[in-house]
């Protein structure tokens, strides 16, 4: 998917490496001066260690440096109980949750 995101206008697509191991990715559009931080994923044996929280600083970074006045982004509300590590890392960057949305599967015929 990241592959395709240089034709895309506004998109960059962003990686942390371990040597030559891809462990993390990520990306940002940014459209009419609003920075979508979109498609973050983490290999699981790097999970925990720090890739995603840097890539999130980054691209927030880049978002604001190409004159960005908002940055949005979006993850799943963790079942009562539970965690959702994307939504913590937002939070300590300083997100704030605006609203809960329900979660849409498509499935095909």
């Amino acid at each position: 998917m990241l592959a395709a995101y240089p034709d895309w206008p506004g998109m960059t697509a962003y990686a942390v490496w371990d040597g030559d191991t891809m462990v993390g990715t990520a990306s940002l559009h940014v459209v009419d001066g609003v920075g979508r931080l979109r498609s973050g994923a983490t290999r699981p044996e790097y999970r925990g260690r720090g890739a995603q929280s840097a890539l999130l600083t980054r691209r927030i970074a880049d978002a604001f440096a190409q004159g960005c006045d908002l940055v949005t982004t979006g993850s799943f509300k963790p079942e009562p109980g539970g965690h959702n590590p994307s939504l913590a890392n937002m939070l300590r960057q300083g997100f704030e949750v605006l609203t809960d949305r329900t979660p849409q599967i498509w499935r095909l015929p």
